[in-house]
């Protein structure tokens, strides 16, 4: 979208169904006004089946959980500040010399996937349909560094994910915001899709099982 305008767009289209008038709206939002869960809670807003779980099944976290956490976190502060004096860049293909620029860009792509076949994938190996797409990601990034003879055995990655305490209750108290925090991940790295499916897996279960 350009930035010289409204960084939202709406289309309302009327249509017969059944005898009787439905509405169907598409909406075009830039990412800066919103995270996913602010989207998705205003999308179902707009139809009569608005619940919190219509489409993230989830419960909200307790008072006691929310002291712990915020404690955990500023207690984190320390260890993150101290390991800074240890973290450097590692060097390889993609970022290695990135200073000096040429102005090249390389871009591919794959052909078109169908949804439905993803979804039968990930079914198919019991896991979801992000560990399928981490995989594909890790499996390519294999493939490229060996190429560009810079073989690696791991990268590491930051995942967004949409924090909240408790999720919108009424269509009345939604709120556009962006509550979206980065988590680093060292992604495995393998030829093959099928070689990653279970550590990709446990690897983004430890997300939702680990406290801090």
């Amino acid at each position: 979208m350009p930035l010289d305008g409204p960084q939202w767009r709406c289309y309302g289209q009327i249509y017969r169904n059944n005898g009787q008038d439905e509405l169907l709206m598409i909406w075009k939002i830039h990412h800066s006004l919103m995270d996913g869960v602010s989207a998705i809670m205003l999308s179902t807003a707009m139809s009569d089946e608005y619940k919190k779980d219509y489409f993230i099944p989830t419960k909200d976290v307790s008072l006691v959980n929310q002291i712990l956490l915020k404690v955990t976190a500023t207690m984190l502060i320390f260890q993150y500040a101290f390991n800074m004096f240890f973290i450097k860049r590692d060097k390889n293909v993609i970022t290695a010399n990135k200073r000096k620029m040429t102005g090249k860009i390389n871009v591919a792509s794959s052909p078109n996937i169908k949804m439905e076949d993803v979804k039968a994938l990930s079914k198919n190996f019991g896991v979801t349909i992000n560990d399928i797409l981490l995989s594909a990601l890790s499996a390519s990034l294999a493939k490229y560094f060996k190429s560009e003879e810079d073989p690696k055995d791991s990268v590491q990655i930051m995942m967004p994910a949409m924090i909240r305490w408790s999720f919108y209750k009424t269509p009345a108290e939604i709120v556009l915001e962006n509550k979206i925090a980065a988590i680093p991940l060292k992604m495995p790295l393998k030829n093959k899709m099928s070689d990653l499916y279970t550590d990709v897996s446990k690897l983004t279960k430890n997300i939702k099982s680990n406290f801090p």
